[in-house]
């Protein structure tokens, strides 16, 4: 499905749809890889940080609130780069392109 989205957004006869479709699976695998062990790594750093130094704030509040900005920034910024070295976007097409793929 993400594939037909790839090839959408950038149709050009030069492209097969294995390309859209290998680009499609590496978001996957990075999403994957980023939102089950990278970023909670990060949270579980910041947050043992904030409990050494004698904080009470608590990034745990809700689940949601310190997961979805990571990731959605994330996942963003690998289409973009993604746009910029795979399919040679200028940095303005790439960056509305990852904006939406990713929202």
């Amino acid at each position: 499905m993400l594939a037909a989205v790839f090839a959408l957004l950038n149709f050009h006869r030069d492209r097969y749809f294995a390309d859209h479709l290998t680009a499609a699976l590496e978001f996957m695998c990075f999403t994957i890889f980023y939102v089950t062990l990278a970023w909670p790594l990060v949270l579980v750093i910041i947050h043992l940080t904030l409990r050494l130094a004698g904080s009470e704030f608590s990034i745990w509040s809700s689940e949601w609130i310190p997961l979805s900005p990571g990731v959605i920034a994330l996942a963003t910024y690998f289409v973009v780069r993604m746009e910029r070295t795979l399919y040679n976007q200028k940095w303005i097409w790439a960056v509305l392109k990852g904006v939406a793929v990713v929202l």
